[in-house]
């Protein structure tokens, strides 16, 4: 199957070509003039894009892999100090990623019109560069706050000043055992102090006074009566 395919582009698409070449043509002046950085770096994301269509051409359509073109990118722009050649290929890779969010996001789904559109704008590219930059209109684009990457710190090695030479602990001396002091017996005065208290004798019960019993009167016995004296 021949795998040579031919963009046709709208005049819409044109359009945005337009746009986003004058917007890398001013950006190749900010970030290194004279240079042509930006150019070859897209020349390289068409490169990738043009082969995950050529490989989905003669795979169904339920199979076919999205080409994950905008996530491509913004691995780009993050990883470009690692992956690039020079120390401006981040900044090369942030504004290609800045425009094409702005103006090709709506085509995500549709490979064959991001490439149409890149292609042109690299072709545009080299006329606005012979054009006086005063000339060219500028794009407003939304830029992305660059997301800032803490670099860890490099810890120093340690100088000998500040080396400190650790000794090894004194042994304490051995104490002389304290020799045992003689209790002196204690003296009869303090040993009769120390006796234990005498226990009292318990106190004796109190006898309750007898009471006397009266005796019973007994009646007289008529033998003992005594006489009646005779009245007068």
């Amino acid at each position: 199957m021949n795998n040579n395919i031919t963009y046709f582009i709208a005049d819409e698409h044109l359009q945005i070509a337009h746009k986003i070449a004058k917007f890398l043509v001013k950006e190749q002046q900010r970030i290194e003039p004279g240079k042509e950085g930006i150019s070859t770096e897209l020349s390289k994301l068409i490169t990738y894009l043009d082969s995950k269509i050529k490989q989905n051409l003669n795979i169904d359509k339920k199979e076919r892999k999205p080409s994950r073109f905008f996530t491509y990118i913004e691995q780009l722009a993050e990883h470009g100090q690692t992956i690039g050649h020079s120390k401006k290929t981040t900044s090369y890779y942030e504004s290609i990623n800045e425009i094409c969010n702005q103006y090709l996001r709506v085509y995500e789904k549709k490979p064959l019109v991001i490439i149409q559109i890149l292609g042109w704008s690299q072709r545009l590219m080299r006329y606005y560069k012979t054009v006086d930059n005063n000339d060219i209109p500028t794009e407003s684009v939304v830029r992305k706050t660059p997301k800032v990457v803490e670099t860890p710190k490099e810890t120093k090695p340690l100088k000998t000043k500040d080396i400190k030479i650790l000794e090894p602990p004194q042994l304490s001396k051995p104490s002389k055992p304290a020799t045992p002091k003689l209790i002196e017996p204690k003296k009869a005065e303090d040993s009769q102090a120390l006796q234990p208290p005498k226990i009292l004798d318990s106190p004796k019960p109190i006898k309750s006074p007898k009471t006397e019993v009266s005796k019973a009167v007994e009646p007289p016995k008529p033998w003992e009566r005594y006489p009646k004296k005779p009245s007068k």
